[in-house]
C-alpha cells in the first residue's frame, strides 16, 4: 500500500517556525478514530503543489462537540452512543460528511510501522 507524503512533515521541511499555526476553512470529516480517552484523530488528504498529502488532525472531545454542532440529530445520537465501548484505534464512519474550519498547530513526530508523520493539533474551530 502506498502512502501519501505527510503534510505535517512537509510543513517542517519547508522551514515553518516553531509555534506555526495553520488555518483550514473547509475541512471535510467523514470518520473519527479514537486515540485515547477523550482524544480523537482523523485523516484527510490535501493537495500541496499538485500532490496529495495526508493530513492527520488530532482533537479533544470539546473540539469534537463543536464540529458536530451542525450535524444531523441522528448522526449526533449515533456518535454519542459509539464511544461507550471504544478503545484506541476504533473508527466511527460518519453517515454524513461534516464540513468545518479549524486552526491547528504542529504536534510531535509520530512513528508507525512503515511511516513517520506529524499530526496537527486542532485548538480552535473557525466559522
Amino acid at each position: 500500500m502506498a502512502f501519501h507524503p505527510d503534510y505535517g512533515l512537509a510543513l517542517i521541511r519547508s522551514g515553518v517556525a516553531p509555534g506555526f499555526q495553520a488555518s483550514f476553512y473547509s475541512l471535510h470529516l467523514d470518520h473519527i478514530t479514537v486515540i485515547g480517552p477523550g482524544e480523537f484523530t482523523t485523516l484527510i488528504t490535501v493537495p500541496v503543489d499538485g500532490e496529495e498529502h495526508a493530513l492527520s488532525l488530532d482533537f479533544g472531545a470539546d473540539i469534537l462537540g463543536g464540529i458536530m454542532a451542525d450535524a444531523q440529530p441522528t448522526t449526533c445520537a449515533r456518535l454519542h452512543a459509539w464511544p461507550l465501548g471504544c478503545r484506541g484505534g476504533d473508527t466511527f464512519q460518519l453517515p454524513e460528511l461534516i464540513t468545518f474550519g479549524a486552526s491547528a498547530t504542529l504536534g510531535e513526530v509520530q512513528k508507525a510501522q512503515k511511516e513517520e508523520y506529524v499530526p496537527l493539533i486542532i485548538h480552535e474551530l473557525l466559522q
